[in-house]
C-alpha cells in the first residue's frame, strides 16, 4: 500500500485468501502479513474496484465494504486467443505430449495451488477413462515447482500411483500464449474444478476459441461461463464424473455449447474493461469532490 493522503481507487482481484485460506498460506505468519496488507489498503480505499460480481459479493461479506463503494471491472482475453480453422499445429502439441490423435481431450490451465482443485479431477479421472478411454486430460501450467505454495509433487504422485491415470493424463508444462491457441484448436473442452475463483481468465481464452468450458459452481465461474459450458460441484467426485461424461456422450450437446462460447466470450473485452475503469476512476473523483 502506498502511504499518502491521495484519493485511490483500490482494486482487490479477489477474496480467495479470506475465504479459503489454509490453501493459500505455507505458515500462519504468511497469513498474518497478507492481513495487515489488506487492512492497511482498507484504510486507504476511496472506491475499490474488482472483477466481477461475485467478488464484490465476496467484499462486502470478507472485507466489510459497502457495495455502493465498489465497482467491477472485467477482465479480457488477449485478441491472439481466437478460432483458427487449421488443427495441425494443436495436434501436433499433442504428440509432442504423448497424446495420441483419435483422443477426446479435456484442458486444463492455470495454477497448480491447492485450490484450484486438480487433484479432485485427477481422482474422477478413473471413472471418466473407465467409461470413456479415449478421454485424456492435458494439465498445462508450470511444474517447476516454483509457482506460490502449488502441490505439484501431490499431483504427479497421484498420477504415477494410479496406472490407469499414466497414459490418459498429460503435464505438458507451461506453454505460451501461441502454443496454447494452437492447443484448444484440439481441445474438447476447458475443464476448470477450481474452489473459488475471482474472474476465471482461462475460460474466457477458450471461449475466445470457440471451446466450451466444464466448470466448478462455485465464484464468479457460472457467471464468466454463462451458457457456455456445464458445471459440478467441485467436491463431488461423482458429479464431476457424470458432467465430464455427459459431455461426450449426450448427443447433440457439444456442439451447441461450443457455438454459445464466442458470444458468452464476447462479454468480456480489454476495450469494456478500460470503460469501466475510467467511470471507476471518474466515481472516485466525484465522490472526493463533493
Amino acid at each position: 500500500p502506498l502511504l499518502s493522503r491521495v484519493p485511490k481507487v483500490i482494486c482487490y482481484h479477489d477474496t480467495t485468501a479470506e475465504r479459503l485460506p489454509q490453501y493459500l498460506f505455507p505458515t500462519k505468519m504468511n497469513h498474518r502479513l497478507w492481513q495487515l496488507k489488506t487492512w492497511l489498503a482498507l484504510r486507504q480505499t476511496t472506491r475499490a474496484m474488482t472483477v466481477s460480481e461475485s467478488s464484490a459479493r465476496d467484499m462486502v461479506k470478507y472485507l466489510k465494504l459497502r457495495r455502493d463503494k465498489i465497482d467491477v471491472v472485467t477482465e479480457g482475453a488477449n485478441p491472439l486467443f481466437a478460432p483458427r480453422a487449421n488443427r495441425e499445429p494443436g495436434l501436433t502439441i499433442r504428440r509432442e505430449h504423448a497424446i495420441p490423435d483419435y483422443a477426446q481431450v479435456l484442458t486444463y490451465v492455470g495454477g497448480m495451488n491447492a485450490h484450484k482443485n486438480i487433484l479432485s479431477l485427477l481422482k474422477a479421472m478413473p471413472d471418466i477413462v473407465a467409461s470413456r478411454p479415449d478421454v485424456h486430460l492435458a494439465i498445462v501450467g508450470s511444474t517447476s515447482g516454483k509457482g506460490f505454495w502449488d502441490n505439484v509433487p501431490e499431483l504427479m504422485a497421484f498420477v504415477a500411483e494410479n496406472p490407469p491415470l499414466a497414459k490418459n493424463v498429460h503435464f505438458t508444462g507451461y506453454l505460451s500464449d501461441e502454443a496454447l491457441v494452437d492447443l484448444f484448436t484440439a481441445t474438447a473442452a476447458l475443464v476448470f474444478p477450481s474452489l473459488w475463483e475471482g474472474f476465471g481468465l482461462p475460460a474466457v481464452e477458450a471461449m475466445s476459441c470457440g471451446v466450451p468450458v466444464l466448470a466448478s459452481d462455485r465464484g464468479s465461474l457460472p457467471e464468466v461461463v454463462g451458457d457456455a459450458g456445464l458445471f459440478y460441484d467441485p467436491l463431488d467426485l461423482d458429479d464431476i464424473a457424470r458432467t465430464v461424461l455427459r459431455f461426450f456422450n449426450e448427443d447433440g450437446l457439444q456442439e451447441p455449447l461450443a457455438a454459445r462460447a464466442l458470444p458468452q466470450a464476447a462479454k468480456f473485452s480489454w476495450e469494456r474493461a478500460a470503460e469501466l475503469g475510467e467511470e471507476s476512476f471518474l466515481r472516485c473523483y466525484h465522490q472526493v469532490r463533493g
